[in-house]
């Protein structure tokens, strides 16, 4: 019915969008809602569409328990984490952000995995385990999108940025960090904390700010840090699974203090792992506003699925009980985009000091630059919230 001309058309019409998919190894056509962007057929993130956005407020997290990662996309981060603790990267300076992570990882010298002996077991287990129940540790490494190119595509990744913005209402939305935990069979728990003391930025002065909004406005410094945590293994109860304690993102905070407890400021935690009681500083955080601390444990979470969760909610994880498995995930920190650092704390601090005397030898201190710290989704303008 059609006759040559009309096949001719649609032939040119898909052809283009056919030879993409076959040119990009993580196209998927699987999708868990409305896109949220525009090129999602060749994207290997597909997020499902925010139901409730009240609840990230009331509570402090929200879970995404199906995947939104294509299983190719989770399986090349997998080996891309293989690389990284093993001191092999990928991206070089010069690209946007490039070189090495800010906190590599102690350099595993065990073969990549692959490869099965006699038995079928395969001959080097992932994140280097070497079958020794004693005294395993939990790998980190900070910033593996500026070593590796897949991480650059999972954290740089507009999808996520756009999620985030809708979820908070942010005009633009900066990536200020990502972390692997990674914890091999037997590997201890993660003790509780919050994420936003220790990142050392502050509400842009002038009119590059967007106005804050009066939640927002109660964070110190007018500064709100939210966590996207994506999961790489099927979590379940033996693994640790993140732990959260629900509607702790409210405690402590006055608008100019989040609180003490224990000598910790902001939740802070300088003792990570192995601690004898993981959930100590959450209940102590608790008895300090005289609430009871309510643990929700995230097990169910799928491989390539997550969870988002404010800066200042209280959340850990318990050991990985398992003797076979790796219980690895990936956490990514934003702000919104008009910030600047705060200079004062900044200084003090090993991680974020080359930073802001860099931005200080270009001329202001307390410019955040996008070179390090790239934006990733911005809208046209300030959002009515």
């Amino acid at each position: 019915a059609y006759g040559l001309a009309g096949w001719a058309r649609l032939l040119i019409f898909f052809l283009p969008s056919f030879i993409s998919s076959l040119a990009d190894p993580y196209s998927t056509q699987q999708t868990l809602g409305p896109p949220l962007t525009s090129d999602r057929m060749s994207s290997p993130i597909s997020l499902p569409p925010i139901v409730c956005p009240q609840s990230f407020s009331e509570i402090g997290f929200v879970a995404i328990d199906e995947p939104f990662l294509s299983p190719s996309f989770v399986e090349d981060l997998r080996h891309g984490l293989e690389r990284l603790i093993r001191g092999d990267y990928d991206r070089t300076e010069g690209k946007r952000g490039g070189g090495l992570p800010d906190k590599p990882c102690r350099v595993i010298k065990a073969p990549m995995p692959g490869g099965t002996n006699a038995q079928g077991r395969e001959m080097t287990e992932p994140l280097g385990f070497s079958g020794n129940h004693a005294n395993v540790r939990t790998l980190q490494v900070v910033n593996c999108w500026k070593a590796s190119s897949v991480f650059e595509r999972l954290v740089l990744s507009p999808e996520l940025g756009e999620y985030v913005s809708r979820l908070t209402g942010w005009s633009s939305v900066r990536v200020i960090q990502d972390q692997s935990w990674l914890k091999p069979p037997s590997a201890g728990e993660l003790a509780f904390h919050r994420d936003r003391g220790y990142f050392m930025f502050q509400k842009s002065a002038g009119n590059r700010a967007c106005a804050v909004d009066a939640a927002e406005a109660s964070y110190k410094n007018g500064l709100r840090v939210v966590t996207v945590w994506i999961a790489l293994d099927d979590m379940d109860g033996e693994l640790g699974p993140i732990e959260y304690v629900k509607g702790s993102h409210r405690w402590g905070r006055d608008g100019l203090e989040l609180g003490k407890y224990e000598g910790t400021e902001a939740g802070t935690n300088s003792k990570f792992f192995n601690n004898d009681d993981y959930r100590y500083m959450a209940r102590r955080a608790a008895a300090h506003e005289h609430v009871d601390a309510e643990f929700v444990v995230m097990d169910g979470v799928l491989s390539g699925g997550g969870t988002v969760h404010d800066g200042d909610t209280w959340h850990g994880s318990g050991a990985n009980r398992s003797r076979t498995r790796c219980r690895r995930g990936v956490g990514i920190h934003y702000i919104r985009g008009e910030v600047d650092w705060d200079v004062g704390a900044a200084v003090h601090s090993k991680l974020w000091k080359p930073y802001v005397e860099a931005a200080a030898a270009a001329g202001d201190a307390r410019v955040v630059d996008s070179f390090h710290f790239p934006i990733v989704f911005r809208r046209g303008k300030c959002p009515s919230i």
